[in-house]
């Protein structure tokens, strides 16, 4: 619960200030780009709850509140990337690593060490990288609620 942070209340989104046109579309494109590999990392966990007995509820629990994080995390990007009129931009090729996993502990071997260890490096890019402190208020917590998932995450 001490994670738990709004797009909506907890960023100060009236400190973006307009950027240079290239610097802009960095941006607008590095967020596409975050949504939707959050959106893979939201969806992927998904799929095996229905194959989950319910008497292991709380697995099914855990699961929905990472399912949450990769929601905030999605909605923080997107609504920055729609910041200032820039929008999301070009879409990347889907790939079907997560998806297509065979088995849940593929799926969570993929997600948890190699998908998250690269996207907090984006994050703490993204942090480095930014100009006002809306960016860094978005890739700071994103990173610290993906830093909590990740290290608990992994629950095969």
């Amino acid at each position: 619960m001490q994670r738990q942070w709004s797009s909506a209340t907890d960023i100060p989104w009236e400190k973006i200030e307009p950027l240079p046109d290239a610097m802009a579309r960095a941006m607008c494109e590095l967020c596409t780009f975050l949504s939707e590999v959050e959106f893979i990392a939201g969806d992927a966990p998904g799929q095996w709850i229905p194959q989950i007995n319910s008497e292991h509820h709380e697995v099914k629990l855990f699961l929905l509140s990472q399912i949450m994080d990769e929601a905030r995390h999605l909605d923080v990007f997107r609504k920055r990337a729609f910041a200032n009129g820039g929008g999301l931009l070009s879409a990347t090729p889907e790939s079907g690593l997560l998806i297509q996993a065979q088995d849940f502990t593929e799926m969570s071997a993929i997600l948890h060490i190699l998908g998250e260890g690269f996207v907090q490096t984006l994050f703490r890019m993204g942090e480095a990288i930014a100009q006002n402190e809306a960016e860094k208020t978005n890739f700071r917590l994103a990173f610290r609620t993906s830093r909590a998932t990740s290290a608990s995450g992994s629950c095969t």
